[in-house]
């Protein structure tokens, strides 16, 4: 009675080598799958396997005695060898079945398989093995450019021009009618009052230099 046990590698496996000079006793049934499955990123070619299965297999008992798929295949150091020297003490028709299915290679992982050779030589004994080898090949992806971020103009910001205002002891507090000047002079509500006073002083002085006048006058 046979087992499936799966078993996980950190390293790459590169053969597999198995059911080989088993099972040599009358009677005995062998069999045995391979599907292996190959996933290469990067840069790789691939192409179809070499095979070399059911050679000198089969032998005694009634014919045909093989059904092998490829056949005849004879590739010496092939990457897939087996049932070869198997079920050769004679039994039932079609005793030695043995496929290998569509598969490819590549040499940037090479990987080797060797199963159900010089197995199964009792009398009225089967091998029955399969194979199935696989690369898959995916393209290193391009990475996609970071995008560089524009750069920016500042915005002028308008500016005020300077100004300096004068302020002086003695024309402070003296602004003329209708002045723009800013400043106290700009405030009529204040200024007014003191233009017109400032006027009735005048005429006042005048005055007086008027009757002073007159009165040297008389003098006279």
């Amino acid at each position: 009675m046979c087992t499936t046990t799966t078993t996980t590698y950190d390293t790459l496996s590169t053969s597999v080598d198995q059911c080989n000079d088993a099972a040599n006793g009358g009677g005995s049934n062998v069999v045995c799958t391979v599907h292996v499955i190959n996933q290469i990123t990067g840069t790789a070619t691939s192409s179809g396997v070499t095979v070399n299965q059911c050679g000198g297999s089969g032998a005694g008992g009634p014919a045909p005695s093989l059904n092998c798929d490829p056949f005849p295949a004879t590739t010496t150091g092939a990457t897939i060898t087996q049932c070869n020297g198997s079920t050769n003490g004679g039994g039932a028709p079609n005793r030695v079945e043995c496929t290998v299915a569509p598969s490819t290679q590549s040499a940037q992982l090479a990987v080797s398989i060797n199963q159900c050779n010089g197995a199964a030589n009792g009398g009225g004994s089967l091998v029955t093995c399969t194979v199935s080898l696989v690369n898959t090949i995916t393209a290193v992806p391009t990475p996609t450019p970071t995008p560089t971020a524009a750069a920016v103009t500042p915005t002028p910001v308008a500016t005020s021009a300077a100004r300096n205002t004068l302020h002086d002891s003695r024309t402070d507090g003296i602004a003329l009618a209708g002045s723009a000047t800013s400043g106290p002079g700009s405030n009529p509500g204040v200024w007014l009052p003191l233009q017109a006073g400032l006027l009735v002083l005048i005429l006042g002085v005048a005055a007086s230099f008027g009757f002073i006048a007159r009165s040297g006058a008389t003098r006279r």
